[in-house]
């Protein structure tokens, strides 16, 4: 599954993948991916987050697969879920 989502006012990233259908832990998680890359803070109103989601290994639902997001007209940030599934990699 596809989802593309878009920075509103007043959001944080964590709130938009939590949004978006991420748990607290793996929102924390990939904020926390990003943030060695990018700070997660400087997200604006407007910008988009392309997401992808894969069924869960036990086939009991779906859980964020990747993450991309254009920074600037130069940079755009992406992480996957980590080969252990416990993280992500950015």
């Amino acid at each position: 599954r596809q989802k593309t989502v878009r920075i509103g006012k007043g959001d944080t990233l964590g709130s938009v993948l939590q949004k978006a259908g991420l748990s607290g832990a793996d929102a924390q998680k990939a904020v926390a991916a990003i943030a060695t890359h990018y700070n997660p803070r400087d997200i604006r109103p407007g910008q988009m987050l392309d997401l992808r989601f894969d069924e869960t290994a036990a086939g009991e639902g779906f859980q964020l697969a990747s993450l991309s997001m254009t920074v600037d007209p130069l940079r755009t940030v992406s992480l996957a879920r980590a080969a252990d599934e416990d993280g992500f990699k950015s």
